[in-house]
């Protein structure tokens, strides 16, 4: 929490938004003018965020492993795994809405270097989530809400 007693979303040593006390969502930080890649003005800086806070480990996969197999055999639930699929709200809270908008419209090499890395990111964390519980789960959802 912060000195406000808002709740603070933190991946390692990232801060990816703020939230109210008394509300269920989170403010990006573009509000504050602190979003982690709100600097970058090269695809060198891009290529040095530290991507890899972003990918599953291994001790959340064998969690998620032991969950699935648990559910998997003593269910008849369908168990379905939603993976954060919407890159362009990602890249938005890396740079700022405003930032982000105009990356892709006037810096279209920083934007794709962004995107790059969010799919890079994503595709690692899928192959890994096949290899850990492919074989309890029936969909893989990318989800861009919920349903």
């Amino acid at each position: 929490m912060t000195k406000g007693g808002n709740y603070v979303i933190r991946l390692r040593d990232i801060t990816l938004g703020i939230g109210s006390r008394s509300s269920f969502t989170f403010t990006p930080i573009d509000s504050r003018g602190i979003n982690p890649l709100a600097n970058a003005s090269t695809t060198n800086h891009v290529k040095d965020f530290s991507w890899d806070a972003f990918k599953y480990s291994d001790r959340y996969l064998g969690f998620l492993r032991k969950k699935a197999e648990y559910l998997h055999k003593n269910t008849e639930y369908v168990l379905v795994y939603s993976l954060a699929g919407r890159v362009h709200a990602w890249a938005q809270a890396l740079r700022g809405w405003t930032r982000w908008l105009s990356d892709l419209i006037l810096r279209k090499t920083l934007a794709n270097a962004i995107l790059d890395h969010i799919m890079d990111v994503i595709l690692y964390n899928v192959k890994k989530l096949i290899d850990y519980i492919g074989k309890y789960i029936t969909v893989i959802r990318f989800a861009a809400s919920n349903i």
